[in-house]
């Protein structure tokens, strides 16, 4: 970690936007199981384009951008390594890229053989492909990705005009608000950032970034507004690439350490999540090994491991071959512990 800081991109925060716009009632259901508020802002401008856009464009975003969930991390990685920094560099962009270069990208995104001993390749059978990206995330999704893969030249031209035409009328009108909040807000993170990058990183990441930043990776960090609850990460030999919403840093709020011990202890009610903390404690597993053991879908794992790693008892690693594994957080779970103790004891 060189001189690192955190930067906004409006390329990127176009993506995560429309992104955000395809899935806005499933990523509330998921938010709403955790100790977080949603921005009244945003959640005012999705109610106005909800009033104002055809049901044509809004039932192909849905399609077309939230139907394959993997499909924003492409566009994103694609404006990372282009160095494109506009909503309109981004579309001229993309407009070049072909159907099947760009469902090509997704496919590579959905890293399928770090979930799956099977070698399958964007070249294997479309039923092998299926069952791969079924077992990695839904049967809607694979049933999905099948159809653009079967009509990439279709869908991509649509695609296209679906980008352009919810930039033009959409997303413009909010586009130098959100410039104007973000140079503050980014001011305040790199802020937390420098105090203590170890810590940062694993609150709004939920994982052990300790590695990154002793190693000598190029880490590149960026701050969405308009996602709020996202975070992913991209690590190859050379560089990680962070990019998170705003909203995560509402994690740093200590004054919920009293509400997160209750959810502590609801999540230990859990049997398998019990059970999950038992093996993370004897040693780190990978997340196929996981599923596989509990016998469950990798989303019915995540599930389970997304309320473990919110409350930061579970860390997740980049390990070989930058597959995933998690580990257990021993100084959070006896601090959630120790919380718990003194509420229950008043003192």
């Amino acid at each position: 970690m060189i001189n690192t800081e955190i930067k906004h991109n409006m390329a990127l925060e176009f993506i995560g936007f429309i992104s955000r716009y395809s899935k806005n009632e499933e990523i509330h259901e998921v938010v709403k199981e955790f100790d977080l508020k949603f921005n009244e802002d945003i959640e005012k401008w999705i109610e106005d384009i909800n009033n104002e856009i055809s049901p044509f464009l809004k039932s192909d975003i849905e399609l077309l951008v939230g139907g394959l969930w993997i499909s924003q991390y492409a566009m994103l990685q694609m404006v990372i390594e282009n160095k494109l920094k506009t909503p309109k560099e981004y579309i001229s962009f993309f407009k070049r890229v072909s159907g099947e270069e760009y469902i090509k990208r997704c496919f590579d995104e959905y890293e399928i053989n770090k979930y799956n001993d099977n070698k399958i390749t964007f070249e294997s059978k479309d039923d092998d492909i299926f069952e791969a990206i079924k077992f990695r995330k839904d049967k809607e999704e694979a049933k999905n990705f099948k159809q653009f893969k079967k009509y990439s030249t279709e869908m991509k031209k649509r695609l296209d005009m679906v980008l352009e035409e919810f930039y033009n009328k959409f997303f413009i009108k909010y586009e130098d608000k959100i410039k104007k909040i973000m140079k503050e807000k980014v001011k305040l993170s790199n802020k937390k950032f420098r105090d203590d990058p170890e810590t940062f990183l694993e609150v709004i990441g939920r994982g052990d970034f300790s590695n990154v930043l002793k190693g000598d990776r190029d880490l590149r960090i960026y701050v969405n507004y308009t996602t709020e609850f996202d975070f992913a990460y991209y690590i190859d030999s050379s560089i990680c690439n962070i990019i998170y919403g705003y909203g995560m840093e509402q994690r740093f709020n200590q004054k919920k350490m009293r509400e997160k011990s209750k959810d502590f202890f609801k999540a230990l009610s859990d049997e398998k999540r019990l059970e999950i903390l038992r093996l993370l404690g004897r040693r780190k597993w990978f997340s196929n090994e996981l599923a596989k053991h509990f016998s469950l879908t990798s989303a019915t794992m995540s599930y389970h491991i997304n309320k473990l790693t919110d409350l930061g008892v579970v860390l997740h690693e980049a390990g070989d071959q930058n597959k995933v594994y998690y580990k257990i957080n021993k100084e959070k779970l006896k601090e959630l512990f120790d919380v718990a103790l003194k509420d229950i004891l008043a003192e």
